[in-house]
């Protein structure tokens, strides 16, 4: 095994855990946990880029393999966060149409805030 299909080997291990350890998260909501294994994975995911640039002639079939593997994992991680963006704006869109309707009925309660004061002010006064 030459030194570089060694080095890559052992990034591709680090690159599985990482992957591991976000869908882990992912799965748990923890996204911001999820985005903190990104950022450590980015260094190492940028150095197997560099060093198996243009796939040199050590490269070989296994490791492929696992990087078709690692690549899958991460189209789950992806379709994880798609899903919960889909829901998020589910939300956010239900949210605004409830402001909106309060908006269109908040008029109505105004006016009678207004006249439960006076009536207060009234009582007390007696």
């Amino acid at each position: 095994m030459n030194s570089n299909e060694t080095v890559a080997a052992r990034l591709l291990a680090s690159i599985e855990e990482f992957v591991g350890q976000e869908i882990l998260a992912l799965r748990a909501g923890d996204y911001p946990g999820a985005m903190r294994i990104q950022e450590r994975a980015a260094p190492v995911i940028s150095r197997l880029c560099h060093l198996g640039a243009g796939r040199p002639a050590w490269w070989t079939a296994a490791l492929g393999r696992r990087l078709d593997a690692v690549l899958a994992r991460r189209r789950q991680s992806r379709a994880l966060v798609a899903a919960h963006r889909k829901d998020l704006s589910a939300e956010r869109d239900r949210l605004a149409e409830a402001r909106r309707r309060l908006w269109t009925v908040a008029p109505a309660y105004a006016g009678c805030r207004a006249a439960s004061r006076q009536s207060s002010r009234l009582n007390a006064a007696v």
